[in-house]
């Protein structure tokens, strides 16, 4: 998750830089810009940890049902191979292949629960995105900047004086609005 967060907020600071470039840093003119460590914002927002620990559960609680199914069928494995010498060959062709078969759904269903899990924490994530950035736009708004940059720690914004760091006083907004 954490990926997609960074993704997110690296693909929110190219654009930002690239209107910095844009406007050949018109700070001097009145324009107002600034940045916000992206990674620390989210990190310091009370819901974006909770929707953290979230995940964390239910990837346990999904991994475990997953687990015990697996588990299941390993065990029908062994049972089948202790009790395969007393069996007649097409009764444990049978078996196996029954046993193949129950294989098959439970990746089948490990696979169907993982993206649906996926889709749902990416969904969630988009909402909280949004609201952030409504509140970045927002406070933007209210202090008069022009632009307001993202920075992620991957290079799209390689240096920026901490005067303009606008990172706590966004984290404090945010915090308080809650």
């Amino acid at each position: 998750m954490r990926n997609t967060i960074h993704l997110i907020v690296s693909s929110l600071a190219v654009v930002g830089v690239v209107v910095l470039f844009l406007t050949k840093n018109q700070q001097g003119n009145g324009h107002k810009i600034a940045y916000v460590e992206s990674l620390k914002l989210m990190e310091h927002y009370p819901p974006m940890k909770k929707l953290s620990e979230e995940v964390k559960i239910k990837t346990t609680v999904v991994r475990a049902r997953i687990d015990s199914i697996q588990g299941a069928i390993q065990m029908d494995m062994a049972s089948l191979e202790a009790r395969r010498g007393t069996m007649p060959l097409e009764q444990q062709q049978s078996a196996f292949k029954e046993l193949q078969e129950k294989e098959q759904k439970a990746r089948q269903y490990a696979e169907q629960v993982q993206r649906k899990l996926q889709a749902d924490n990416q969904e969630v994530l988009k909402e909280m995105m949004n609201r952030v950035n409504a509140h970045v736009k927002e406070y933007g708004e209210e202090h008069d900047f022009q632009i307001i940059l993202g920075a992620s720690g991957n290079g799209n914004l390689a240096y920026a004086d901490k005067a303009i760091d606008i990172t706590d006083e966004l984290i404090d907004e945010l915090n308080s609005s809650l």
